[in-house]
């Protein structure tokens, strides 16, 4: 989900329903382990302070994967059958990350969810798609970036509208009216995890082991990510490389290809260089190798960080 478009619409949800000077006394939220059943009831079933409406926000409750025996959802579940229509709910429900994978906090078969839907408006905010942020991109620096390093932008610094716009802020300022060039871009923008994860496996693959070792400890110490979420990004970035080579062992076009893995052909045909040049055998053993170093993780069988490593350290001979 997109985290920053989420808290832009509930921001004009609110706006449009409470003045700013009554927003103390009509608002209430709720998040996580603070979503005590007792006080949502109350919450819900006061009426506004000198405003025609009143909002109860709701965050990550977990509610929507509830039963609907649970005594929470029966309690909702009337509550908001009889609900006046002064009060407006707003349930935010983001999805929750593990180890670099994303699951979703909603079960739409689950008698809330339905119930929401009916009642009211469900929305699902997913992230932006590459051309959409390109677009964004486009527009602010005024087409003074090419397409290719337009593109090669969003790839560094990841699909996060947030990001996204903080970073080209600071190219802007940095290029001070001149076109922006990839040069400008590796020289001032953060790399995302999973980019840096990307030059990692590339680092690998192209048995540099001393510039692999340089990025993974980078990423450790920057805290972009745990070696669980390194492990994860790199098994995921193997398995995206080892799916190019055997559509384009199948005999299909380039432009083929990247309409079924979602990449520009630009970058595609690095990829598949990259993985040619480190051989589909090769690529099918390191992610043999990482299923065992995450087993032997979670047994305690070794460290974290020194298992990794030392994965790093094989592959990339």
């Amino acid at each position: 989900m997109e985290d920053y478009a989420i808290k832009q619409y509930e921001k004009k949800i609110i706006s449009a329903c409470v003045s700013p000077e009554f927003e103390l006394m009509n608002i209430n939220r709720f998040e996580g382990d603070k979503c005590n059943m007792e006080d949502i009831a109350l919450a819900l079933q006061t009426p506004a302070f000198m405003s025609d409406k009143r909002v109860t926000v709701i965050e990550n409750s977990g509610f929507f994967k509830l039963a609907k025996t649970e005594e929470t959802v029966i309690r909702l579940t009337e509550l908001l059958k009889n609900m006046t229509d002064e009060n407006i709910v707003i349930f935010v429900e983001p999805d929750t990350e593990k180890k670099g994978v994303y699951s979703s906090n909603v079960d739409k078969k689950r008698v809330l969810y339905k119930l929401v839907n009916t009642l009211g408006y469900v929305s699902e905010i997913n992230r932006f798609s590459e051309k959409e942020l390109m677009d964004i991109v486009l527009k602010k620096t005024k087409n003074n970036i090419s397409n290719s390093d337009c593109a090669y932008f969003v790839q560094v610094v990841g699909n996060e509208l947030a990001v996204v716009q903080g970073e080209t802020d600071k190219l802007l300022n940095y290029c001070n009216g001149r076109t922006i060039t990839k040069a400008d871009i590796d020289a001032v923008c953060t790399r995302s995890a999973d980019f840096t994860v990307f030059e990692l496996v590339d680092a690998i693959c192209k048995k540099e082991t001393g510039k692999a070792l340089e990025i993974y400890n980078r990423l450790l110490f920057t805290k972009q990510s745990t070696v669980f979420g390194i492990l994860a990004l790199t098994a995921s970035k193997i398995r995206y490389l080892l799916r190019c080579r055997d559509l384009a062992a199948r005999g299909r076009s380039l432009s083929e290809i990247a309409e079924r893995v979602k990449q520009r052909e630009y970058f595609l045909s690095r990829d598949l260089e990259t993985a040619k040049r480190y051989g589909i055998d090769k690529l099918r053993r390191a992610l043999e190798a990482l299923k065992e170093c995450d087993t032997d993780i979670k047994t305690g069988k070794m460290e974290p960080e020194l298992c990794f490593e030392l994965f790093i350290i094989k592959y990339s001979m």
